[in-house]
């Protein structure tokens, strides 16, 4: 499913997702705002997008300040 990076082909891909009752309304609440689509499919695709661009950067952040953590400490270049 996956493929290199770079490359323009794009494949769609099925996925089933189950709600409970306390769930679903706040999908409801998303769709009401408008900015993360209207069908349940682009609202749950939109979220999962948002929340990995979120986790990636959070990741990123993390790498950067440890760097900057070690540096600061004088451990550049150091093996463990």
């Amino acid at each position: 499913m996956s493929s290199p990076r770079g490359s323009s082909t794009s494949k769609t891909v099925i996925v089933t997702v189950h709600l409970t009752t306390q769930q679903y309304p706040i999908v409801d609440r998303i769709r009401l705002d408008g900015r993360m689509g209207m069908t349940d499919g682009e609202i749950l695709r939109n979220v999962f997008l948002d929340w990995c661009r979120r986790k990636m950067e959070g990741i990123q952040s993390e790498s950067a300040t440890g760097v900057a953590r070690s540096a600061a400490r004088g451990e550049a270049g150091r093996l463990p």
